[in-house]
């Protein structure tokens, strides 16, 4: 299987995001410390077969991630959002308020590298954290941190640091989150012929594989239940309308490097009208369009606004006999939306703050690889915005 995506960083303290190109993609956050999460020191930054930089500066991810990460979009045949912290202070002091800064609701598991000595005040308070805003499907992997030591030809391995399983467990077992949704894993350390030292790559392959099953497993049973309606609390909402404003480009004049992608979707989706949207407090704005006859309309009559609280974007077939928007002013007047399609775009810190859509005066079926080219696109969106 060919993989396309992009690996981009919007600052030295910004989490990486791996994003593998598909339908309804699963999100993953791995954080913590430890050389699970340890970047590659390495000339090749990202080695992942047809993953691109959408950065200036080079994107390092750990190897053990980087090896995961395609095997898992694999078996899902899914799309993938992959985001990855590396804390540097072992005992995840911040690890709460990092968590939280990144809108935890949104990720169907959570990897959390830690080292149960050092972060054993921590580690609850983060599962705390975690079981207020973590979907009742989403899963917690706790991977005991890891200890480097020497490879072949000088390069950094790792083995797994002293037993920490009890520890762990017990950790686990009196969090506030359901210990069904909680699961220790022990990451085994590869074995090699007697006299020989496995090199970081071999370490890396075997780990990410070990990385991998139990996270295919954990999104694919999530995916049969979590809500595909429900992505981002409303509870959110002053958080996100700050990201909106942030941007600083509301009621600003028409941009090529937008419009460049709005065209696209027109062109590939074939519909009359295509835009670039944010959602503003009481009104939706748009940055960019084609084929639509206003820059703006109310919030309480937008499409775009369903969409951004949508986990797998938005599909209308026929909106006039759809009861959310049939009564609309866009659907019952200009520009007389039939066929929507809509996938929510967001800003660097991971907000929610519009959408790209492309919508036609007539009905159409829905085509899941139609969803798939739109979400490439809100993606290149987001690289512009993080720009």
């Amino acid at each position: 299987m060919k993989f396309f995506g992009r690996a981009r960083k919007q600052n030295d303290d910004s989490p990486v995001r791996i994003e593998i190109t598909g339908v309804t993609p699963d999100r993953i956050l791995f954080v913590g410390s430890g050389a699970v999460l340890e970047p590659s020191r390495q000339a090749t930054p990202v080695d992942i077969p047809g993953l691109a930089e959408a950065s200036d500066s080079p994107v390092r991810v750990s190897p053990a991630i980087a090896r995961a990460v395609p095997i898992i979009a694999e078996q899902t045949g899914r799309g993938l959002d992959a985001w990855v912290v590396r804390l540097d202070d072992p005992t995840l002091a911040t690890g709460a308020d990092t968590i939280g800064r990144l809108g935890p609701a949104r990720f169907d598991a959570v990897v959390l590298a830690v080292d149960p000595v050092a972060a054993a005040d921590s580690l609850p308070v983060i599962l705390g954290v975690l079981a207020v805003y973590l979907a009742p499907t989403a899963h917690v992997f706790l991977v005991p941190s890891t200890v480097a030591v020497r490879g072949r030809r000088g390069s950094r391995a790792a083995i797994p640091a002293t037993d920490p399983d009890d520890l762990l467990s017990h950790l686990s077992r009196t969090s506030p989150r359901d210990s069904a949704s909680v699961t220790v894993l022990r990451l085994v350390p590869p074995t090699s012929d007697p006299g020989t030292v496995l090199s970081a790559e071999d370490v890396a392959a075997k780990w990410g594989a070990q990385l991998a099953a139990p996270l295919v497993a954990a999104v694919q049973r999530g995916g049969e239940g979590r809500d595909a309606t429900s992505r981002h609390p409303l509870s959110a909402e002053e958080g996100r309308q700050a990201a909106v404003e942030a941007l600083g480009i509301l009621d600003t004049e028409r941009e090529e490097r937008f419009d460049t992608i709005v065209r696209m979707a027109q062109k590939l989706l074939g519909t009359e009208s295509a835009t670039f949207t944010l959602i503003d407090r009481e009104r939706e704005w748009l940055k960019s369009s084609f084929g639509v006859p206003f820059r703006e309309a109310p919030r309480a009559a937008s499409l775009c606004n369903t969409t951004i609280q949508m986990r797998e974007g938005l599909t209308v077939e026929d909106a006039s006999t759809d009861p959310r928007f049939a009564d609309s002013p866009l659907v019952t007047g200009d520009p007389n939306i039939r066929f929507y399609l809509g996938f929510p775009v967001e800003s660097p810190d991971g907000h929610p703050v519009g959408a790209i859509c492309v919508f036609d005066p007539k009905p159409r079926e829905p085509d899941p690889e139609r969803m798939a080219i739109l979400r490439d696109l809100a993606l290149l969106v987001e690289r512009e915005l993080a720009r």
